[in-house]
């Protein structure tokens, strides 16, 4: 089973989308933090930015000298699914050996007291040409010129029970 990013600070506020706050999450020495802010209008803005750094498992960022710890993840985009009440951002990035990866929704259900519980491991390759006249990547995204990892043919999302799990399709190795 693929590892989960911790949450290890949530503090966003609003009704149906974020209007201010921060969302810290960690997967293995590496933190992602997603700030919220509003206009001056108070229209809610999406995500005002977002930062990948190296870090302890209490979220503080690592000052090193060491060149695995300088180069983290950059967001090309984060796609928002919602299961029920519940929008989950699944991150596009660009890692540090050249690498893009796409987190997807590999399993989403409820435990007994209604709180959700999802699976987002990731498909990581180099980056890849668009593919297919039906641009599934491009649906599912909304992004056509957003790179991907090669070896992704598609992504299908499927419903069940009001909640949504995401399928890649992927190349097999060539033998």
């Amino acid at each position: 089973m693929a590892a989960e990013p911790v949450v290890l600070k949530d503090t966003r506020s609003g009704l149906d989308v974020p209007w201010s706050g921060e969302l810290l999450t960690r997967l293995g020495d590496t933190c992602t933090q997603v700030t919220y802010g509003h206009s001056a209008g108070g229209l809610p803005l999406p995500v005002v930015d977002t930062r990948s750094f190296a870090c302890d498992p209490t979220g503080t960022k690592i000052q090193s000298t060491d060149a695995s710890h300088q180069a983290v993840d950059h967001v090309l985009m984060l796609q928002t699914v919602r299961e029920g009440d519940t929008e989950i951002l699944l991150p596009t990035v660009a890692t540090a050996n050249g690498d893009v990866c796409v987190s997807y929704i590999e399993s989403a259900s409820r435990d007994d007291g209604g709180a959700l519980i999802v699976t987002m491991p990731r498909v990581c390759d180099k980056p890849g040409p668009a593919r297919g006249p039906a641009a599934s990547w491009a649906n599912l995204t909304g992004q056509r010129d957003m790179p991907r990892p090669a070896k992704l043919k598609a992504m299908r999302a499927v419903s069940n029970g009001g909640l949504v799990t995401q399928i890649p399709d992927i190349d097999s190795p060539q033998q």
